[in-house]
């Protein structure tokens, strides 16, 4: 869980991490590699909501086609964990 950032309104919920491991349930073991692509290069979830920082979205948004496929399939190799 990540507070929020200084300067943030009053009463703005902290962010919480997703679990990003090969776990079908409840991590991203049951996403498509263009799912988790879209996720980190434009901070959308599967179901198309909007996911809330400090993932640096921007920043990941211009990696290379073959630097994103090596993020996903490392993100495949990380053991299931609910």
């Amino acid at each position: 869980m990540f507070p929020p950032r200084e300067g943030t309104p009053e009463g703005t919920p902290p962010s919480v991490a997703a679990n990003i491991t090969s776990d079908p349930a409840a991590g991203i073991g049951g996403w498509i590699d263009q799912e988790i692509g879209r996720a980190i290069t434009q901070g959308m979830a599967r179901d198309g909501r909007t996911l809330k920082p400090p993932m640096a979205y921007g920043y990941y948004a211009g990696l290379k086609p073959a630097d994103l496929a090596d993020i996903i399939a490392y993100l495949r190799t990380v053991p299931p964990l609910q």
